[in-house]
C-alpha cells in the first residue's frame, strides 16, 4: 500500500519489511521472542534501505518508485543512507549479541558483521572486502 500510494517516509516503508521479518524470525513465543523479533526487524529494514539504495539510479532513469529518490539529490546523501544502514544492522546485531546462539553461531556473526556490506561496498565503493 505504501509503494502504490507512494509514500515517501522511509521509517513507513521500511518497517513493513521490518515487521515481516521481525514476525518470520519468532517461531514461538519465549523468553528470546522480543529480540529474535527486534533481530528480524532492524535487518528487515536494512535489506528494504539496502535494496532501495543499490536501485535508485535505475528508479529513477526509468521513473519508479524509491522513497530515497527526494532524499538523494541533497548534500550529503551517501553518509546519509550510510548512517541508517549503520543504525539497521546495529540494532541488529545488538539483538544477536542477546541470544544464546550456540550452532552456526560464527556464520551468523560473519553474516551480520560482513556479509550484509559485501554487495554495498562491491558496488558502491568499489570495494570486495569486509565492512569494518
Amino acid at each position: 500500500t505504501y509503494e502504490k500510494d507512494k509514500e515517501m517516509n522511509i521509517d513507513k516503508v521500511s518497517g513493513c519489511m521490518g515487521k515481516l521479518l521481525g514476525e518470520l524470525f519468532v517461531c514461538e513465543k519465549d523468553i528470546w521472542s522480543g529480540s529474535l523479533y527486534r533481530m528480524g526487524f532492524f535487518l528487515g529494514k536494512f535489506i528494504y534501505l539496502m535494496d532501495a539504495y543499490a536501485d535508485l539510479e535505475k528508479d529513477k532513469r526509468e521513473g519508479k518508485y524509491n522513497p530515497l529518490v527526494p532524499l538523494s539529490g541533497r548534500e550529503g546523501f551517501e553518509e546519509e543512507v550510510l548512517g541508517m544502514l549503520n543504525m539497521m544492522m546495529a540494532a541488529c546485531a545488538r539483538e544477536f549479541e542477546k541470544l544464546p546462539i550456540v550452532e552456526d553461531e560464527h556464520l551468523i556473526r560473519n553474516v551480520l558483521y560482513g556479509g550484509v556490506w559485501q554487495k554495498y561496498y562491491a558496488k558502491f565503493r568499489g570495494k570486495e572486502t569486509r565492512h569494518g
